[in-house]
């Protein structure tokens, strides 16, 4: 049988007590010597010696590292310091440290300006961690400083679309807001024409219009203007075609609508069908509970029940109010935005005549060419075939006639009682509206349903899905006699 001798660990105490103590007991020189225990010994970094006949910095740090042989040499190039052009460097016995630095004056300071640093190393202590280090170039204008002392930058190229400007927005799929080329170009003239000097390069401006591309020459200072211009220009455009959505739905817009119509009165009638159970539950529950048949607890969770529902009610109210209003804004909105665009097309018109006007003096003259004429002979047809378009539609919207296709829905398989609770929800959820479809019934277990053609697919809807939600045959639904145009509903 084996003894196994166990020994007891020191205490936290009693190991700081020995540190401290066996520290004191170090004389000074010594203690010096030892350092902290955070402390990180960083390796001595070799002698450089390098003929370097020229070429980028990232070919200077390869030159470095076979100078250093098997000597660790970390430097970390950014992609724009990496390609800088260096002259010739040579260096005899010279620290790291100094052959790094002498990157900057190597490549001269007109262009750009290197940011060279030396990491701190982040080692275990005593790992003889080797220097890193990090080098950037950050490339700034060049300038040129006129006789009176004022500066200029080197005039550079820059290329602008002004498709967005001149063209209809995809997204709008309809009428929509452009600016004409020559506006653009005039605006941009005015802008460079503010900031006019007899030492400034002049800028050069050519507009290539097949492409809608505009390619401008200049300093950078009159850039900065033509960007600011077409900046403030697109801005303006943006705000008016979104005052043009907003005032226009489309198709699909107008029919989303009014489904959120339909929706939101069937929301409402099954929250009154939930109102009335959870308050024939309640009010048996209060029987049940004045004999002791129910506990307190549970009468008090079907009148928290029946809150809850009544608040539904409440919300689904608001939102059948608010699914009206909305439709019927975007009604009013739709024939005010024809009659708006209808008045901006006869000004897109005139404006695109007198530049017309213009162009073909300037080509009597000389100094216009048959393209530029022919794109706006094109660009006024366009214009002609959209204002035809917004006058037929501003024309039908004023005629105002019935358009909507009455229809009656046959419910004579229905119970007699189903049939008459339909007939009043259907009453109930149009009781409140400012203009509510037409209801009647002809005879027999049938309703006519007349108003404008959502109103009638809301009805019908509403109807069928009482049906199948209460498991009833589907209704018949067909035609009703159409009335006269013009002669109300």
């Amino acid at each position: 049988m084996t003894r196994r001798l166990t020994r007891p660990f020191p205490t936290l105490a009693a190991l700081v007590l020995a540190a401290a103590g066996s520290m004191a007991a170090l004389p000074p020189a010594a203690l010096a010597q030892t350092g902290s225990p955070t402390e990180i010994t960083e390796r001595q970094p070799p002698l450089i010696t390098i003929d370097f006949k020229g070429g980028t910095v990232a070919e200077y740090v390869a030159a470095l590292r076979k100078s250093a042989g098997e000597e660790p040499v970390n430097v970390v190039l950014s992609k724009e310091a990496a390609d800088v052009p260096l002259s010739t460097i040579s260096l005899r016995l010279v620290s790291l440290d100094n052959a790094v630095q002498a990157i900057s004056p190597a490549a001269g300071l007109a262009n750009g300006e290197f940011l060279i640093q030396r990491i701190k190393p982040m080692a275990p202590p005593n790992s003889n961690a080797a220097a890193v280090y990090s080098v950037d170039y950050i490339r700034r204008e060049r300038v040129v400083q006129t006789v009176s002392g004022r500066i200029f930058g080197d005039p550079q190229i820059q290329v602008f679309s002004l498709k967005p400007l001149t063209e209809p927005s995809p997204e709008d799929g309809g009428p929509t807001v452009t600016e004409h080329a020559e506006t653009i170009l005039t605006a941009i003239q005015t802008a460079l024409d503010l900031d006019a000097s007899t030492e400034a390069p002049r800028p050069d401006v050519k507009f290539h219009r097949e492409s809608g591309l505009l390619i401008v020459r200049a300093i950078p200072a009159q850039l900065r203007a033509v960007e600011g211009c077409l900046e403030r220009m697109r801005d303006d455009v943006d705000r008016r075609r979104a005052a043009i959505r907003v005032n226009r739905l489309g198709p699909e817009e107008m029919v989303e609508r009014k489904a959120a119509v339909t929706r939101a009165e069937f929301e409402l009638q099954q929250r009154k069908v939930e109102c009335d159970l959870a308050e024939k539950n309640l009010t048996q529950l209060r029987t049940l509970r004045d004999s002791g048949n129910v506990s307190e607890g549970e009468y008090n969770k079907a009148e928290a029940e029946l809150q809850k529902n009544r608040m539904m009610l409440a919300m689904s109210h608001a939102e059948i109010e608010r699914a009206r209003e909305l439709l019927s804004i975007s009604e009013a909105r739709t024939t005010r935005s024809v009659d708006d665009r209808v008045e901006q097309l006869r000004k897109e018109l005139a404006d695109a005549n007198r530049r017309l006007i213009e162009v073909s003096k300037r080509r009597d003259a000389g100094t216009a060419s048959e393209k530029e004429e022919q794109a706006i002979v094109a660009e006024k047809d366009r214009i002609v075939a959209q204002l035809k378009d917004m006058i037929a539609k501003q024309s039908s919207a004023s005629l105002n006639v019935w358009s909507a296709g009455p229809a009656i829905l046959d419910l004579t398989d229905w119970p007699k009682d189903q049939y008459d609770q339909t007939l009043s929800v259907i009453r109930s959820i149009y009781s409140g509206s400012k203009n509510p479809p037409k209801i009647e019934t002809p005879g027999g277990q049938r309703i006519l349903v007349a108003g404008e053609q959502w109103q009638v697919e809301s009805v019908v809807t509403i109807i069928r899905e009482i049906g199948r939600a209460r498991r009833l045959a589907e209704p018949t639904i067909g035609p009703a006699v159409q009335p006269k145009p013009g002669t109300g509903r």
